[in-house]
């Protein structure tokens, strides 16, 4: 059956201490969630998380490693608009084989240990492409590289501008905004 309301997969950047530097995810979402939307209640308690899955990797200290942190694959239930979300870029609707299919190809994504350079918009890089190679999203007009630099000039073009109360800034792969 045809649905126009199928869930999307965004790639989230969120706003870090540093201006400019962003810390990147995917979220599996409604097509345009409430989520997306300035929350009325500022209480936690209160924000619907259902339907919406952030998939991303964290660093955590670690003496062990040669680095001194350690990666980590997580798949938290998220709100999406929080203070900390500048903006968003649509990569499309993943494939009708369910969520189930695409959380199997994330977790293949590799999670690279003991690199200084590796971090979590290399994985968001390396989780693109391979969503494309297993089908789960269809052909993107550019690399996970090229399409994470789309939504990173829309989110450092709206970073100052950007208010709570304001809907999110978003963007289509091609870097046209949707409103």
């Amino acid at each position: 059956m045809f649905s126009q309301n199928k869930p999307r997969l965004y790639i989230v950047y969120y706003r870090r201490g540093t201006p400019g530097t962003y810390h990147v995810a995917l979220v599996h979402a409604p097509k345009r969630p409430a989520a997306w939307d300035p929350a009325p209640d500022p209480d936690p308690e209160h924000k619907s998380v259902g339907d919406c899955v952030q998939y991303h990797i964290t660093n955590l200290p670690s003496p062990d490693e040669p680095t001194g942190e350690r990666w980590r694959y997580e798949t938290p239930a998220v709100f999406l608009r929080t203070e900390r979300v500048v903006a968003a870029l649509l990569l499309g609707k993943p494939a009708d084989r369910g969520r189930a299919a695409l959380a199997a190809s994330l977790r293949g994504v590799p999670v690279v240990q003991g690199d200084r350079n590796f971090r979590c918009k290399n994985w968001v890089w390396l989780a693109i492409d391979k969503l494309v190679a297993d089908g789960i999203l269809g052909p993107l007009p550019g690399s996970g590289q090229q399409l994470f630099q789309v939504g990173l000039d829309l989110a450092n073009s709206v970073v100052q501008a950007s208010s709570w109360d304001k809907p999110l800034p978003m963007c289509d792969v091609d870097g046209n905004r949707i409103q």
